[in-house]
């Protein structure tokens, strides 16, 4: 009998993975229907996600996969202090070529990401991405959620 767990569901590619919440472990790889089937067989419980991605600045990708979010690398004389996040990987594929560091992609559990991270969305150069500037005082939100890094 397998262990109960907490998980999550990434869209990776054009599959799916489900995710222990947990030990960030794929448990399983396949469509969106299948990996809910095998959650649900299984009975684990599936935590719904808000996920929002950042094309980390050369040198940075793994220092915010293996540490989080420090307000001390998002501040700057002038700045907003702010980690600036896109719904989707559309926007941070096009800068993660630029900066050579792939993508970081945060899940946000749906009701935390409603509670605290909504209210920042806003339309990236008043076209259709969405940006989400995270101030130093929602880190703990990022910082709380699972991030992977897809180089």
């Amino acid at each position: 009998m397998a262990l109960k767990c907490q998980c999550v569901v990434s869209a990776a590619g054009s599959q799916h993975e489900l995710i222990d919440v947990a030990t960030g472990l794929v448990l399983t790889k396949g469509t969106a229907a299948s990996v809910r089937q095998f959650a649900l067989v299984n009975g684990h419980d599936i935590i719904e996600t808000e996920n929002v991605c950042k094309a980390p600045q050369p040198g940075v990708g793994r220092k915010l996969l293996q540490q989080g979010f420090d307000p001390a690398d998002f501040s700057m004389p002038g700045g907003d202090d702010s980690a600036y996040m896109w719904k989707g990987k559309a926007l941070s594929d096009d800068y993660a070529l630029h900066y050579g560091e792939g993508i970081l992609e945060v899940m946000v559990p749906k009701d935390l990401y409603r509670l605290r991270l909504r209210c920042h969305e806003r339309p990236y150069q008043g076209g259709p991405h969405i940006e989400v500037p995270v101030p130093h005082a929602d880190f703990d939100v990022l910082n709380n959620s699972i991030r992977r890094w897809h180089t």
